[in-house]
């Protein structure tokens, strides 16, 4: 899965760039982006360029989110509509910070762009 990695204080940003999230792409986000995750408290997923997220994909948002320390928490940032949607649906957007883009996660969780 093709990532790219930026440290922000306290915070992982990772940006998506593929278009699917799906069985196939889980275990390599999962591993590459948990690979990352020392040494900080929060992580935020720029799904940008992501234009499908199935069930598994889902799953794995939680999965990273677990893996970080107390009270770490997860953001998502430039979903489309559809996958919106998806987040709503399973209610899972009561459960990850939803941001219009990068900046904008980082002002929910607390961190700033300096």
């Amino acid at each position: 899965m093709k990532l790219s990695f930026q440290s922000v204080g306290n915070v992982q940003v990772v940006v998506v760039e593929e278009p699917r999230i799906d069985a196939h792409a889980t275990a390599g986000l999962k591993s590459e982006v948990g690979a990352r995750l020392s040494g900080h408290a929060h992580l935020i997923l720029d799904l940008g360029r992501v234009e499908f997220v199935d069930s598994s994909g889902l799953a794995a948002f939680l999965s990273l989110m677990k893996r970080l320390p107390p009270p770490g928490q997860l953001a998502l940032c430039g979903c489309s509509a559809p996958i919106r949607d998806i987040l709503a649906l399973t209610r899972l957007d009561r459960i990850f910070n939803v941001a219009d883009d990068s900046a904008q996660a980082l002002a929910a969780l607390g961190a700033s762009t300096r």
